[in-house]
This record gives structure tokens, sequence and C-alpha cells, in this order.
């Protein structure tokens, strides 16, 4: 059910104060006097207009990310029965803290999917389902170090209808085994070892001497195989995603 009126107008409001903290950013960055400093002398008058351009654009780009953030929470917030939005935790400290850091999150993303995951946060913070929930400003967080690849791996982890999914991956491939490390150690991803199932070798009484050796062979074989790798969500992957609301996150 969407939200009404008075919510949408609390919403336009929020949006500003994340543009107006989106300019302070920038404003912080001093754009202009980081290229200028690089520059030799000789180039300096360039390098001031050059950066000025830079500014320009900079801040048309940042309004941009910030609209689509903005647009996001609206978004997820519409499909949220209205009885369920807190209105008086939008103008809470912590929103406030979460709101300035998704503002630098999407001053230095172009990644549309961090886009939703920041702006789906912002709402579900506001959300009942979530008044319990005392992670919102780490769960904010972690979106900051995801890159396209953790993104694509979670969904690959992710349960289709947000329940609790006892599927793994095993003996990733050496391209994802890196991703899937970063994020086990990130907390999200846990991973756990099986060792190979080896049977005791056995010797029937008329056994030859070569058929021994090879029953031997294979026993040592079998013990220097490598353990079944799995990775899987942790509990605290599983609650992230749900706090991103992961099935809303573009491909």
């Amino acid at each position: 059910m969407p939200i009404d009126d008075e919510n949408s107008e609390s919403i336009q409001a929020i949006a500003e104060l994340a543009h107006k903290s989106a300019q302070e950013i920038a404003v912080r960055s001093q754009i202009v006097g980081l290229i200028t400093w690089f520059l030799p002398p000789g180039l300096a008058p360039f390098g001031v207009a050059a950066a000025e351009a830079l500014n320009q654009s900079a801040s048309k780009r940042l309004h941009g990310r910030l609209l689509d953030t903005r647009n996001e929470m609206i978004d997820r917030l519409e499909e949220v029965d209205r009885g369920k939005v807190n209105k008086d935790w939008f103008q809470s400290e912590e929103f406030q803290t979460m709101l300035f850091e998704a503002a630098q999150q999407a001053t230095v993303t172009s990644d549309r999917r961090k886009i939703a995951m920041l702006g789906n946060a912002l709402a579900n913070g506001g959300v009942t389902d979530f008044s319990e929930e005392n992670r919102k400003e780490l769960f904010l967080r972690l979106i900051r170090d995801l890159t396209p690849h953790h993104i694509a791996m979670l969904r690959r982890l992710s349960p289709p209808d947000g329940t609790v999914w006892k599927g793994s991956i095993s003996n990733p491939r050496e391209e994802d085994l890196l991703v899937l490390q970063m994020l086990s150690a990130g907390g999200l991803v846990v991973s756990s070892q099986e060792p190979p199932k080896v049977r005791p070798p056995s010797f029937g009484s008329s056994i030859s001497s070569s058929e021994a050796k090879r029953i031997v062979a294979k026993f040592i074989d079998d013990l220097q195989k490598t353990p079944k790798t799995e990775f899987r969500l942790s509990t605290l992957g599983h609650d992230f995603l749900k706090f991103v609301s992961m099935s809303r996150v573009p491909e």
C-alpha cells in the first residue's frame, strides 16, 4: 500500500537534505586544489579551468546518484503497508547518520545495484519489521566495500524468496574463490571443509603383491585428495541481504 502524502513530503525533505550533504562532501574533496597541486606551474591556469569543469560535471553526477538513491528509497517504502512505516525514525539521529553515510557512498559509485541497496537500506531502517535490528549502520557500511563481483556472488547465494536457504557453492573456480574468501572475511559468508572419504585398504588372503601395491597406492592417493570446500551465506549475510532487499536489486 503506498505511503500517504504527508510521508511523501517528508521523504522529499529527506532527499533535499541528502543532496545538501553530497554538496558538502564535494566541497570538502577540494577537487580544484587537488588537480592544480598535481600540475606543474606552467599548466596551473589550465588546471583550474579543468578542475572547475570537473566540479560542474561531478556535481551533476552526484545529484543524479542522490536522486536515484532517493527514488529507490521511495519505491521500497511504497511497497510497505503504511502502518509499518515509522515516520518518527526518519527524524532520528540514527537516520541522519545513515543518510550521511549513504550520501557519501553514493558520491563514489556508479553501480546501480549499490545505489538500489543504499535506497533500500534507508527505507528499511524505518520499517517496523526492522525496529529491533541494531545492526542497521553496520549493514549500510558493509555496502561500501562490495564490488560488482561480490554483489553477483551474493545474488548466487541468496534465497529467491527471502527464506533461509541451505544451498552452497562447492569447490568454486579459482576466479570465484577470491570473491568468496573476501566475503567470508567480512562475515557475510562462511566456509566449511569436508575431508575426502577414504576406505581403509582391504587385503584378501590370496592377494598378489602387485594387487596389494595397487590397493596401497590408491589408498595413499585418496588420502592426498583435496578436501571438499563449501561456501554458504552466514546468518549475518542472510540478515544483511534481507535488510538491503536483495530481491529488489537489479541484475
